[in-house]
């Protein structure tokens, strides 16, 4: 199934918001040439010398639809997305949530999908049950043993459900740990009680593919987990609504949608990465709802926390 999705994101790479003649002067300018020729021309975006990502910070998640369509999937009444405003920001909604403003950086590892669950928990068990907490990426060693290499955010949310995540403080990012040490650890760092700091998701589900449904989510619930596929002037991102208009496919990628807007008239989603504060707009970006080459909208999680 990875493959086909692979397979149908090339195609649309064709059929999307691409631009050949831009294209081509991508593959013919300086890279100092063609970033000084992109931002001189009208394009909803900007760009800039990325800063140094593995290519694994790139293909970091696998997109599986079947398991991901026998998900839960919510929805919201047409009253609720009435009500919602034309322009959200998480960060503003829940000021008491700390974990709603943090960028973290996944570094030469494919671990996004743990950052896109993690985040999400993270901020859900604040709006959900009161609790501040920053849970453990590096808990989902205990998942699979090539966190790195990517793995199903779906199946992150149901290890949040049924195993539970503990703190960072009990258990911090720890890539080396990821990398050559790949064993599951049940101890914390700060001598605390390896199970008794776990915090648990109480169901996990799927957000419709659908403006007014996702508006209501981030909304009403909070934070949402996407997954999409990036291409490479996703990895120069600086600024502005993006879309992809240059560059070859990437891989797949996984990040935290925190709300909505339209900017000079472009209706966009609000998202944060994980490559840390020195890329895109210090570590957040926008990017075009409904852009048919990456599938933005297509496979976004969610879930709710357990007291």
């Amino acid at each position: 199934m990875f493959q086909v999705t692979l397979l149908l994101a090339l195609v649309s790479f064709v059929l999307g918001d691409f631009d050949a003649d831009l294209h081509d002067k991508y593959m013919t300018m300086s890279s100092e040439e063609f970033i000084e020729y992109f931002n001189s021309q009208n394009y909803n975006f900007k760009i800039g010398s990325a800063p140094e990502l593995h290519e694994s910070s790139t293909s970091c998640v696998y997109m599986d639809e079947e398991t991901f369509n026998n998900l839960p999937r919510i929805y919201h009444s047409p009253a609720v997305i009435a009500a919602a405003p034309e322009s959200f920001d998480a960060r503003q909604q829940w000021p008491s949530c700390g974990s709603i403003s943090e960028v973290y950086n996944q570094g030469a590892c494919g671990s996004c999908w743990t950052f896109g669950t993690a985040t999400v928990a993270s901020d859900r068990t604040c709006i959900g049950l009161g609790v501040d907490v920053r849970l453990s990426e590096q808990d989902f060693e205990c998942l699979t043993k090539d966190v790195c290499k990517g793995y199903y955010p779906q199946e992150a949310f149901n290890f949040w459900t049924t195993q539970g995540l503990v703190t960072q403080e009990c258990k911090p990012y720890d890539i080396d740990k990821l990398k050559y040490n790949q064993t599951c650890t049940r101890t914390c760092v700060d001598g605390s009680s390896y199970e008794s700091n776990k915090h648990y998701g109480a169901s996990v589900y799927s957000v419709a593919s659908d403006d007014g449904q996702i508006i209501a989510e981030l909304f009403q619930n909070g934070p949402i987990e996407a997954v999409f596929t990036v291409f490479d002037d996703f990895r120069n991102y600086k600024s502005g609504v993006y879309e992809h208009m240059y560059g070859g496919m990437a891989g797949a990628h996984s990040v935290r949608v925190l709300g909505y807007g339209v900017e000079n008239g472009v209706p966009y989603w609000l998202a944060v990465n994980s490559y840390g504060r020195g890329w895109g707009e210090g570590g957040y970006f926008k990017v075009k709802r409904f852009a048919s080459d990456i599938g933005f909208e297509n496979q976004l999680l969610a879930g709710r926390a357990r007291n």
